[in-house]
């Protein structure tokens, strides 16, 4: 979604759902899918507007019919991050049942760019632990260490 289009895209949304809720013999094909609420999700994101995402996301997991997928979790999980409040990302990230490897990867290279080498350490044990270790997770720990380093240097 590019910037100035988020408040039309709210609104054809919104108008998506008033449509299927006004004519429910439409049997779904008006209805809005996860795939629809993850591409209004990552506009809201990408745009500034992550108070907006936050309230989709709740919308989508409080859908009787829907639920978040892995995407929805990295979409307001990076929000978290981009608006630089690791701590929510980690309440956030603690919440997933089950965490991806970008997931994971997502956090940790982070807690090297913000400077955070105690959560990182507690990550990079806690997957260890969990033998959630693997070649992409363990590249994103040395990014992350890399960070932390090297703090005036940024990709």
């Amino acid at each position: 979604m590019k910037k100035g289009l988020t408040e039309s895209g709210i609104q054809i949304f919104e108008k998506l759902k008033t449509t299927y809720n006004a004519h429910p013999s439409l049997n779904n094909k008006a209805r809005p899918c996860t795939t629809t609420y993850n591409c209004l999700i990552q506009g809201l994101v990408q745009n500034g507007k992550f108070d907006a995402a936050l309230k989709y996301y709740a919308e989508l997991k409080a859908s009787s019919f829907l639920s978040p997928d892995a995407l929805t979790e990295s979409l307001i999980l990076f929000g978290y991050i981009h608006h630089r409040n690791l701590d929510e990302a980690l309440k956030f990230y603690e919440g997933i049942k089950n965490p991806s490897d970008y997931h994971h990867c997502l956090m940790i290279s982070n807690c090297g760019r913000y400077q955070k080498i105690d959560l990182l350490r507690k990550l990079s044990y806690r997957l260890t632990l969990a033998k959630a270790l693997n070649e992409k997770v363990n590249t994103q720990i040395l990014i992350g260490m890399f960070f932390l380093c090297n703090s005036s240097i940024i990709f």
